[in-house]
């Protein structure tokens, strides 16, 4: 352990709630130090335990796969529905996954699943808007006529997107609307024209969020 991580540790000790997250991800990473992903969520907990909503987070992704901690869905959904009520965009997502996974309750699991999947959504997530779009798809495809101008916005924005970070969703997104949309004859001007309107109205849906 360098003097850099001994620092951080003492800065932590003494209440430093920023520095117990930069110690959770020293031990997360092994940076620094030997990773150590006890030690790692051990910080972050105290960091959860003071409000940080990353910390949270990160508690919560440990509950839910045991990384460091033993396995516990109930303190997992806990963590992380603090951190996704409070605006991050990757707990908003994992919590529509654990909605739709039946992780978190049992009834209007889609319905919840999309509340979530919209707010991070929103913010520009792409994984989140593929996955919405695709519930909405579904939902048209058994009868809910409506859904299928709300499937198709989401997966355009997903289809949008250009950073090296949402390469995969974006390449998804487009061999979905090329397969399932276009190739079954649905005019690709009106396709160009939602394309248009997120452009013009909603530009940070196809922005990842930071």
């Amino acid at each position: 352990m360098d003097e850099g991580l001994k620092n951080l540790i003492a800065k932590a000790e003494r209440g430093d709630v920023e520095a117990m997250v930069m110690v959770g991800d020293c031990y997360n990473r092994g940076f620094h130090t030997d990773k150590d992903d006890s030690m790692a969520q051990a910080y972050y907990k105290r960091a959860a335990d003071y409000g940080h909503i990353g910390a949270s987070f990160m508690v919560g992704l440990g509950y839910l796969y045991g990384t460091g901690v033993k396995k516990n869905k109930v303190a997992a959904a806990k963590y992380i529905q603090l951190a996704a009520d409070n605006g991050l965009a990757n707990a908003q997502y994992v919590m529509g996954l654990m909605y739709l996974s039946g992780d978190v309750g049992a009834f209007f699991k889609n319905q919840n699943a999309a509340k979530y999947y919209e707010k991070a959504a929103k913010q520009g997530h792409a994984d989140a808007q593929y996955d919405l779009g695709e519930i909405y798809f579904t939902e048209w495809s058994k009868g809910n006529k409506h859904r299928f101008d709300d499937g198709l916005f989401w997966m355009l924005c997903a289809a949008l997107h250009s950073s090296e970070k949402s390469l995969k969703t974006r390449n998804k997104a487009r061999n979905f609307i090329d397969s399932a949309i276009i190739q079954r004859g649905y005019p690709v001007e009106s396709i160009k024209e939602v394309i248009a309107q997120i452009r013009r109205n909603h530009p940070d849906y196809i922005n990842d969020p930071k």
